[in-house]
């Protein structure tokens, strides 16, 4: 999903907000299905915001 694609579902705008919390990135993609892929630091020392 790219940034100009905003989410519409409630689901997804709690996903993008919740991770950009965490100061992680994600992103969705088909693989034979839907892909989701988030990455947050699992420590407050290696957050980035």
């Amino acid at each position: 999903m790219t940034e100009e694609e905003s989410p519409k579902s409630m689901g997804m705008r709690l996903v993008k907000g919740i991770v950009a919390q965490m100061g992680g990135e994600y992103e969705f993609r088909n693989e034979d299905g839907l892909v989701f892929d988030a990455k947050v630091a699992l420590s407050v020392a290696a957050r980035t915001v």
